[in-house]
């Protein structure tokens, strides 16, 4: 009977001993910092691994030792009276290098993002208001740098290091932005008019000249046809003569020339999508026809051709004066 008690105490005296041994040991993860109050006092900071405390008096408090990040945003008027927000990423992290530092970090704040948030809007409304609204636009990286160096210094009284600020997005209230797209919209259609005005001209250009070259071509074939006219009559006179002994060159050149007259109105007449012409068709109206073709050919310099077969012989220098009489009378 007497043994029962003693049983039961050397129990007791394992379990106390358990828990003591148990109760002074715990763990320090790779990604956070320990640090040991007692009696809710601090005493000291603790590496990473098994550590040891004071059982029951010792209490173990952790912090994360890992790069956080905060997102924030914060509305503000630029200089040209344009409000804006701006979203900001904000990367810290507990400086170890000291044990002050993770102290102060655990201790010192007790909202760490509620506490960023109040510097960045800080730092934000202290330098945009002095910027124009394109200017915020194109200086991201300026805001960012400039919010950075704001926190460095407070952040670091507080334990924690500024790794970098990122500003990820600016957005304007939406008439801003839809003004800002009608802009741009005008802007990309006066670049697609002013593009198509110089395609057009390019165009204008090219045609021109090519009608240009067509029309020198078209010149030089008609001056070709012409001549290879004028060389036909030629032929035709002095094949006539050859066959015909005693004509004259002009009678010759009368024939010929009235013959292509009439050839004329024949192809003009077999025509089905041929304008009406009314000319006047006597015999004196043929005559002044023949007149005005000889004249045409005498002024393109083809008269020479037959000067020489007019002024042959005394005949023809008077049947060329005869008609010259004629030519005074009639008029």
């Amino acid at each position: 009977m007497d043994s029962v008690p003693l049983v039961g105490l050397a129990v007791l005296v394992i379990l106390f001993v358990l828990i003591l041994v148990f109760g002074s040991l715990f763990t320090v993860s790779q990604t956070e910092r320990a640090l040991i109050e007692r009696y809710s006092r601090f005493l000291r900071v603790t590496g990473r691994g098994l550590q040891i405390k004071v059982p029951i008096i010792d209490a173990v408090r952790r912090i994360n030792t890992q790069l956080q990040q905060f997102e924030t945003q914060v509305e503000t008027k630029t200089k040209d009276n344009v409000f804006v927000t701006i979203f900001v990423s904000i990367q810290l992290f507990v400086m170890e290098d000291t044990e002050d530092h993770i102290r102060n970090a655990y201790y010192k704040l007790y909202n760490p993002a509620l506490q960023i948030q109040s510097y960045v809007a800080n730092a934000i409304l202290g330098h945009v208001p002095s910027m124009d609204f394109d200017e915020v636009f194109t200086s991201q990286v300026a805001i960012a740098d400039f919010i950075k160096a704001a926190l460095d210094a407070p952040m670091e009284e507080f334990g924690r290091s500024v790794h970098k600020v990122q500003v990820t997005k600016i957005t304007p209230p939406d008439n801003v932005r839809q003004a800002m797209d009608n802009i741009n919209a005008a802007r990309r259609d006066q670049e697609a008019a002013k593009a198509k005005g110089e395609a057009d001209k390019i165009i204008v250009v090219k045609e021109a000249e090519a009608q240009m070259e067509r029309d020198i071509l078209l010149g030089k074939g008609i001056a070709g046809q012409r001549a290879a006219i004028v060389d036909g009559l030629a032929r035709s006179v002095e094949d006539f003569k050859d066959k015909f002994k005693g004509i004259d060159s002009t009678e010759i050149l009368k024939f010929v020339v009235i013959t292509n007259y009439f050839d004329t109105l024949k192809e003009i007449a077999g025509k089905s999508h041929t304008n009406t012409i009314f000319m006047n068709h006597s015999p004196g109206s043929v005559d002044e026809v023949y007149q005005r073709l000889t004249s045409t050919l005498i002024a393109s310099g083809v008269a020479g051709r037959f000067e020489a077969p007019l002024n042959d012989g005394p005949e023809e220098r008077r049947r060329a004066a005869a008609a010259g009489s004629d030519g005074d009378d009639r008029s």
